[in-house]
């Protein structure tokens, strides 16, 4: 007859099934163990509460893992229906020939095969040594024929004991849940695949943002940054960049880790908040935080059915951003400070899910509190304690798996096998498949070895001509294992036809790529483990440079600066014996370059602008470079700033695109221009003006046009019209028509942009017209009235070049981008000690200019009466500022307010409209930072201000937002508005009638208020109104707020005090 084929599990289905039931209640109990640990340890360092929760969780990894090896399961049989009658009478004769009762506990099927134990294997052995064959039972469930006998023998026994019953109890929960395991593997098997896609969709944005959107930024951060990285003692290099595509910092990376920075936290903090900022991220670096994460996303990924993974993960990840909390407070990061800056970067946090480290993570409130109110506290002793409970912990958990898992030792196997083979015929073959597992007593077959694993390259140019000799670097990978093991790591040279290959390691999963080969650029990728690829360079340049200067003679001491390597210059070529100097193969879009070096009194000599499409190597492949002075500026600030001049100083700056051109680089993320740092040449300077009003440059590159920007005591160069500019790009071949119109983007909403002057001979002279700038005069209080010294302001001036980014006023030191920094550092006269100001003249220059800028605008300090004085800002205008005081923080101003879910309002500084050549006055509460703290004064009086908002046609207006900004006492103090000083924000929106009211303090520190400023914010499907603001008596009269459009520009709506018409 036809034989019938019988579907059975696999072992490994089976296995992998019990290791999961296992796992449930393993976790909880280590789940249980870490809450009470971390408990216990609440009080004690987030270092010791991270290390403990970190262990837990490899306990639940180690746990499964474990119970995987000491579980067994005996591998089972495809039995015919040809044999079933044979098999049915060996079963029949096993029941008959056991006849005695069975009085020991003897175990059966359990969770994951329970097997008997080994002082009851003989006797059970013997009592079934007439059976030689397992019976059809044993095929189907995996047990023995040995199991049969004795399940018969005790079938029909009553339970004589407690734990008769219990085991029983066990042998039936094991019996119902067997035939489910090949679905509970499967829905496992679907729950990894999906949580999978979490991870691989991660490692995507990862390198998106690594690759996409970025730009360099300002060389103070930069500066910041090295400085840091040398405090924290970090002996791996950092990259630091802007990035357009997120939202608050974070740190990717972990073999080359970079820092990305979103613009609005660039231009919106302070010098003092970045560098908490950069703090928090490096120290995710220092404590390789990258590799723990992924840990973790591994563990959530393969254990996603366990909620106490989840709960102890995150843990883990607010314990962590804890213990950089502290390592950035170890800095001198002032406590305040840091607790608005993250309050400020939760409302940037990233909704997508990215494997790296941001600054906002953890339990933000938990984080605020710690700084502000819970002393900091230290590491201290006990982990000899803590250790030992987790060995203990260990223990048990291995020691309940072997219980509930492991099989009989081998003895009892050996002797069973001999009970049941002892009568089998010699040639009695058993009808197994091919593909059978063996059957219960035969010896398992040896392991097939694996078919080798290779990995081929086949490295081809662009006209598919194989490359021999090219450097192949490959680091083999296994998902989660970072980093590679050494002997994963694989460097040798392609052979003929341009091919490698190697094996790979068995348990690699993906390998990384590097590729180099003379006269082409460098190849990276990343590539499954196994399998043939064909990797087509693209053609680099090598370049090699030597320089002479005017008389003909080598110049040994050259710095070649090639477009894309800011702050890189000396690293990047390498010195050669014959005098040349000698670059990697570079990218072909790098093409722009000049050779710059210094002359022993501080002269810089520049080549002329290298086009390395154009440029005519020699015939040893050598381009030569004659090095001359660059031109001499020479400039006067116009007549409208009174002599002598107090101190400034003026801003310099380069670039240049090929022929000299200047045309604004565009973007594959965002309309907003691209960083030019990658295909333009940039040279920067800066220089002091003297009392008569004049200043120099004596050595600046020359062919293109620099740009200028002049800061003294009361005045500033003025913006150039844009047309003006278009004008000048065009008849200096700096740009076309289109230059125009991107220009009016381009500084749409900028405060400060520079004056352009052609740099097309040896001497160029120029005169800078100039504006009044504005002052203002700033009281800081706390919430009591109290003045406070020692507070830092800080404002950010919104300053641009054109087309190059913007330039430091109001973001760090005015000189902290000065690239002669770079060239000068060998030269003695002129050198600074490893970046640092010392006494040099240079070193004097750049202290003198730092001071000048704490005197104007960048952390300028309160004194004793909490007057600080800010001075040289740009006028007409609306600036930010923010205000740093150990202890407090700058209260939320309500001048904006969100118009839709996406709107981001930064809400840690404050704003001051100013108005050239006055003096603002105004004063500012700051918040102390215990949330709960109250200083309003007892009864303190307040009138009831009734508003209404209508149109430009008279028109009530719903809908529209009103906060009270400030409030003014006397002639022009005014008191900006503060929550802990004046309650909460006083806010309404106009009903249908176009009505609100407001109730505000009529009386401060016994002077009754005179006026209000309100800030209005509106919008419909035609206008948008945003953080306007309008002043109006604090008593009503019979005018109304308009809203208006602007003449000219119907588009654009302002916000008027008036009569209704």
């Amino acid at each position: 007859m036809m034989p019938i084929q019988v579907m059975v599990v696999p072992v490994w289905v089976e296995r992998l099934g019990w290791m999961l039931v296992h796992s449930l209640w393993q976790l909880a109990i280590v789940a249980v163990l870490a809450a009470v640990l971390l408990r216990l340890l609440r009080n004690r360092s987030a270092r010791m509460r991270y290390a403990v929760a970190v262990a837990m969780l490899a306990l639940m990894a180690i746990g499964p893992a474990a119970t995987w090896c000491f579980i067994s399961v005996e591998p089972v049989q495809r039995v015919s229906s040809s044999r079933t009658d044979e098999r049915s009478a060996a079963v029949q004769q096993a029941a008959s020939v056991v006849q005695k009762p069975v009085t020991t506990e003897a175990g059966s099927v359990g969770f994951g095969e329970l097997k008997t134990d080994s002082a009851l294997a003989v006797p059970l052995a013997a009592e079934a040594e007439t059976v030689n064959v397992p019976g059809p039972s044993s095929a189907l469930t995996g047990t023995s024929g040995r199991e049969t006998a004795v399940a018969s023998t005790l079938a029909d026994q009553k339970p004589t004991s407690t734990s008769t019953v219990i085991r029983e109890s066990i042998e039936k929960i094991a019996r119902a849940i067997k035939p489910r395991l090949p679905i509970l593997v499967g829905v496992w098997l679907l729950g990894v695949l999906i949580c999978s896609i979490r991870p691989i969709w991660g490692l995507w944005i990862q390198w998106r943002l690594r690759h996409t959107g970025l730009q360099p930024v300002p060389e103070s951060i930069q500066s910041t940054l090295n400085a840091l990285i040398q405090k924290l003692r970090l002996t791996r290099a950092v990259r630091i960049a802007e990035s357009a595509l997120v939202k608050v910092p974070l740190v990717v990376g972990y073999v080359h880790p970079m820092i990305l920075l979103p613009a609005s936290v660039i231009t919106g903090l302070t010098s003092s908040q970045l560098e908490a900022v950069l703090a928090h991220e490096l120290a995710h670096v220092r404590r390789h935080d990258w590799l723990i994460n992924t840990l973790q996303v591994i563990a959530e990924t393969l254990l996603f059915y366990h909620p106490a993974v989840w709960w102890l993960s995150s843990r883990i990840r607010e314990e962590r951003e804890l213990c950089c909390d502290d390592i950035a407070l170890s800095l001198d990061v002032d406590k305040a400070v840091f607790a608005r800056t993250l309050l400020t970067l939760e409302e940037l946090r990233q909704k997508a899910m990215v494997p790296a480290m941001a600054a906002t993570g953890g339990d933000l409130t938990a984080r605020v509190r710690r700084l502000l109110i819970t002393p900091h506290t230290t590491p201290s002793s006990g982990g000899g304690t803590i250790m030992g409970m987790l060995v203990v912990l260990m223990s048990l958990v291995l020691m309940v798996t072997s219980l509930f898992a492991s099989g009989p030792p081998e003895k009892a196997k050996a002797t069973l096998v001999n009970s049941t083979t002892a009568h089998r015929d010699d040639d009695a073959t058993p009808d197994v498949d091919g593909d059978a597992l063996p059957v219960a007593g035969q010896n398992d077959s040896p392991a097939a070895k694996p078919n080798a694993r290779q990995r081929s390259i086949q490295v081809l140019d662009e006209n598919e001509e194989p490359v021999v000799g090219a450097d192949v670097r490959l680091s083999f990978q296994q998902d989660g294992q970072v980093p590679s093991p050494k002997n994963w790591l694989i460097a040798a040279k392609t052979k003929e036809q341009g091919i490698l290959t190697v094996e790979a390691p068995l348990e690699a999963n993906k390998v990384y790529m590097t590729i180099v080969a003379d006269g082409f650029s460098e190849f990276r990728d990343q590539r499954p483990a196994i399998g043939e690829s064909k990797i087509r360079l693209k053609r680099g340049r090598i370049i090699r440079i030597r320089a002479f200067d005017q008389t003909g003679d080598l110049l040994r001491k050259t710095v070649p600066m090639l477009a894309g390597n800011h702050g890189h210059w000396r690293s990047e070529f390498t010195p050669q014996a014959d005098g040349t100097v000698k670059s990697p193969p570079i990218e072909l879009n790098r093409r722009l370059m000049r050779v710059v070096t210094a002359t022993q009194n501080g002269l810089l000599l520049f080549s002329d602008l290298i086009d390395l499409e154009t440029a005519q190597p020699g015939a040893d492949g050598v381009i030569d470079v004659v090095l001359k002075p660059g031109a001499r500026i020479t400039g006067k600030l116009d007549d409208s700033v009174p002599r002598p001049v107090g101190e400034g100083y003026v801003q310099l700056r380069v670039c240049e695109g090929p022929n000299h051109r200047l045309e604004m680089p565009t973007s594959e993320v965002s309309d907003r221009p691209a960083s030019p740092w990658r295909t333009s040449w940039i040279w920067e300077d800066s220089a002091a003006v003297q009392p008569d009003g004049t200043f120099v440059f004596e050595s600046v590159p020359s062919g293109g046009l620099a740009q200028i920007h002049a800061i003294v005591d009361g005045f500033m160069s003025a913006n150039p019209p844009i047309d003006e500019l278009s004008k000048l790009l065009r008849a200096h071949n700096g740009g076309d028509i289109k230059t125009s119109e991107a220009l009016r983007k381009y500084l749409s909403g900028v405060n400060i942009w520079p004056q352009m002057v052609p740099v097309d001979s040896e001497s160029v002279e120029v005169l800078v017209k100039c504006r009044p700038t504005a002052s203002c005069n700033l009281r800081i209080l706390d919430p009591s009235g109290k003045p406070v010294s020692g507070a830092a302001v800080s404002f950010h001036l919104n300053a641009t070049t054109i087309f190059s980014g913007a330039f430091p006023p109001g973001l760090g030191s005015f000189n902290n981008s000065n690239l002669a920094e770079d060239i000068l550092y060998d030269v003695s006269p002129f050198s600074t000690l490893k970046g640092e100001p010392s006494r040099t003249p240079r070193g004097t220059f750049r202290n003198k200019q730092k001071a000048w800028e704490n005197r104007s605008y960048h952390e300028v300090l309160s004194d004793a009466n909490g007057r600080a004085m800010i001075r040289n800002l740009p006028a007409d205008c609306r600036l930010s500022f923010m205000v740093k005081a150990e202890g407090f923080l700058l209260p939320e101003s309500p001048l904006y307010q969100p118009l839709s879910p996406r709107h981001y309002i930064s809400k840690d500084v404050g704003y001051m409209d100013l108005l050239a050549g006055e003096i603002s006055e105004s004063t500012i509460y700051l918040e102390r930072g215990e949330p709960e703290a109250n200083y309003l004064e007892q009864d303190q009086p307040v009138a009831s201000r009734k508003i209404m908002v209508v149109d430009h046609n008279g028109e009530p207006i719903e809908g529209v937002s009103v906060a009270v900004a400030e409030i003014r006492v006397g002639a022009k103090n005014w008191h900006k508005w503060s929550t802990q000083r004046f309650g909460a924000p006083q806010h309404a929106t106009t009903d249908r009638s176009g009505r609100a009211e407001l109730l505000i303090p009529s009386l401060i520190d016994g002077v009754v208020a005179e006026r209000i400023r309100l800030a209005v914010n509106w919008r419909n499907e035609e206008a948008i109104v945003s953080g306007k603001l309008v002043e109006i008596p604090l008593k009503a009269d019979d005018r109304v707020i308009s809203v208006v459009p602007v003449q000219g520009q119907p588009q654009l709506f302002d916000v008027i005090y008036a009569q209704v018409r």
